[in-house]
């Protein structure tokens, strides 16, 4: 028995056990119809009628009939291999801190390694001194915590804004997906964020796998994949001027070690020649439309003693906006080399 699905930017043709998936643009340049597009192009519902698939464009209403036998030789998708969304259950990777950071501390080794991060739940008294704790438990496993502005400053840094320190307008917005410090050659391996108080209402964390997510663009678009991991952009701290700027893909894999670097804060005006700006841009866009959508996010808030640790070579982090004294401890790490991953794997932008 055949059916028809409409997915997003595909049409999928169930057909005697296999999954034939079509393109909208595919199917409109072979349209029995005017086949020029419209932007955005789209389908605003599909139909097996006798034999016929039934299209109709969501741009004129106007409708296509592509024959099922035509389709059939036509095929150009059969029982492709597909992968997976970015996943969004931060459950898979929460632990139960009850017995403190030294007791846990392998668990979070073993979630950093399968999901990129470790979310451990604990209420303590004192939230605020915990963050010392975790310090002292990574310190103890070799873990080397690292400046929070990278001029040997504290390692730790106090995010809140009901502190002198951070009263200026937009304290409390939101903050866009980013790496933290992409604008440094070196950019941390791991980042520690503590809860202290949480806010009334919003400040909650997000969460993304970059690496998924560029697993799933190349699933969709191939080109657009490669090309991030080829085209060498630059970020720089701001203010800007006072170093030179880092120069850098945004995805960098090779043999298995992956690294995302990206920030729209700290990104520098691109240097790339006028014909290639615009296949950049539009590879860009498709990554950060999957980055974005609420569908492929972790999304959690931090309560008082809770401390999460994720990858920042592999997450994305951001954060909702607030209202009312939220308070979070930052801290970043570089890993002894029994926890680095992939330490003897060289990167470069080679994809």
């Amino acid at each position: 028995m055949s059916s028809v699905e409409l997915y997003e930017g595909f049409v999928r043709f169930v057909d005697a056990g296999s999954k034939v998936d079509f393109h909208f643009r595919w199917l409109r340049h072979n349209a029995d119809l005017d086949r020029r597009t419209a932007a955005p192009l789209g389908i605003a519902d599909v139909a097996l009628d006798d034999g016929v698939l039934r299209v109709r464009w969501s741009d004129d209403s106007r409708v296509s009939r592509f024959p099922l036998r035509w389709l059939r030789e036509h095929a150009y998708a059969v029982n492709r291999s597909e992968v997976p969304r970015p996943p969004s259950q931060f459950a898979s990777f929460e632990l139960d801190g009850r017995a403190g950071p030294a007791a846990v501390v392998d668990a979070v080794f073993a979630r950093l390694a399968q999901h990129g991060a470790a979310l451990v739940r604990r209420e303590v008294v004192s939230p605020e001194a915990e963050t010392t704790t975790w310090l002292a438990a990574l310190a103890a496993r070799g873990w080397r915590a690292v400046s929070s502005s990278g001029n040997g400053s504290s390692v730790i840094e106090d995010l809140r804004a009901d502190h002198p320190s951070h009263d200026r307008p937009g304290a409390d917005a939101a903050i866009e997906l980013h790496t933290e410090r992409a604008f440094v050659e070196a950019v941390p391996r791991y980042r520690l964020l503590q809860g202290v108080r949480t806010a009334d209402h919003g400040g909650q964390t997000i969460l993304v796998d970059a690496r998924a997510a560029l697993d799933y663009l190349g699933s969709l678009d191939r080109a657009a994949a490669e090309l991030l991991a080829a085209t060498p952009v630059r970020f720089q701290r701001r203010p800007r001027g006072a170093e030179p700027p880092v120069i850098a893909p945004i995805v960098a894999r090779r043999e298995g070690r992956f690294q995302i670097r990206s920030s729209d804060f700290t990104a520098a005006p691109s240097h790339l020649p006028f014909n290639e700006v615009d296949g950049w841009y539009r590879a860009h866009d498709r990554f950060v439309e999957i980055v974005r959508d609420p569908r492929h996010q972790y999304r959690f808030r931090l309560g008082p003693g809770d401390t999460l640790i994720y990858d920042n070579h592999r997450m994305l982090n951001g954060r909702t906006a607030f209202r009312g004294p939220r308070w979070v401890r930052s801290a970043c790490f570089d890993p002894a080399p029994e926890h680095d991953l992939d330490a003897d794997l060289s990167l470069d932008a080679s994809g």
